[in-house]
């Protein structure tokens, strides 16, 4: 087996992505046997980035790539509604809806104010 391959000291370009280097150096950094095909690798480096993925959404194992792709959009615009109302990044989804709902009673009052002094 060759020494511990590095793809950050390589150049860029599709030789050196398709080349054998590259894939015994994705072989082993999948705990993969060094004769494992480009496909299988694919498949494995796909199969590790689901796992992860779901282990850092707090997600099951075997969460599928919906249920991944819906919480991370859920997350995405959570944390986007709260920044939109000046909260921080972490508030929850019941207060940045109590916010919501204060912002837009404030604003009816606003409205009728104005109707009413018309």
């Amino acid at each position: 087996m060759p020494e511990q391959l590095n793809p950050k000291h390589m150049l860029y370009d599709e030789d050196i992505e398709d080349s054998e280097e590259m894939r015994l150096y994705e072989a082993q950094r999948l705990g993969l046997p060094p004769n494992t095909s480009r496909e299988d690798i694919r498949d494995a480096d796909d199969e590790h980035e689901r796992k992860s993925s779901a282990k850092v959404l707090n997600l099951p194992e075997d969460a599928t790539w919906d249920q991944i792709w819906e919480a991370e959009n859920g997350e995405g615009e959570r944390v986007s509604r709260a920044l939109l109302f000046g909260l921080d990044r972490n508030t929850s989804h019941t207060d940045i809806n109590k916010e919501r709902q204060r912002r837009r009673k404030e604003l009816l009052k606003k409205i009728w104010s104005q109707i009413r002094n018309t």
